[in-house]
């Protein structure tokens, strides 16, 4: 409200409210966090990325000087492991392998929540590895097996 009311353009105040989000997840960061957390880190923070990451260290300096140190090295850990887990992918995208146009399609369904959701689904599989971002026809069988499962729970 106050970047809207300074007249900052809606753009602007769209980033600078991600950037708030995200930050606080980047100063929690643990060491044992696993791959699937990382790139649901990487997506929500897009091309924000290194905004990202300068914030959350700006934030660990002032906010905890007791322990800045460690916070920085935290935090630059976690930026480290995110970009060579993206180095190793060779991707920054996470997304579902099938559009909405063909999960409509494919379940026979109209735009909509249940979209949106089939999507969503998709989207966490790819992220949590169990589903390569490139393989449709996977994609397809997983579809169809969760909305079989959700079809039998209705």
């Amino acid at each position: 409200h106050i970047l809207t009311g300074l007249r900052f353009d809606n753009g602007f105040v769209r980033q600078v409210s991600r950037l708030v989000g995200l930050h606080m997840r980047v100063t929690r960061y643990q060491s044992d966090w696993h791959k699937p957390a990382l790139r649901r880190l990487v997506r929500g923070a897009g091309d924000l990325w290194q905004p990202l990451i300068n914030l959350s260290l700006a934030d660990a300096a002032g906010h905890h000087p007791d322990r800045r140190q460690e916070l920085q090295d935290r935090i630059l850990e976690c930026s480290n492991r995110c970009l060579q887990l993206t180095t190793d992918e060779r991707t920054t995208t996470f997304d579902s392998p099938l559009d909405g146009y063909a999960i409509m399609e494919l379940l026979n369904e109209p735009p909509g929540p249940r979209i949106r959701e089939a999507k969503a689904y998709l989207s966490e599989l790819v992220l949590d590895g169990t589903l390569n971002a490139h393989d449709g026809s996977a994609a397809k069988d997983h579809l169809l097996a969760w909305h079989t499962g959700r079809m039998c729970t209705a």
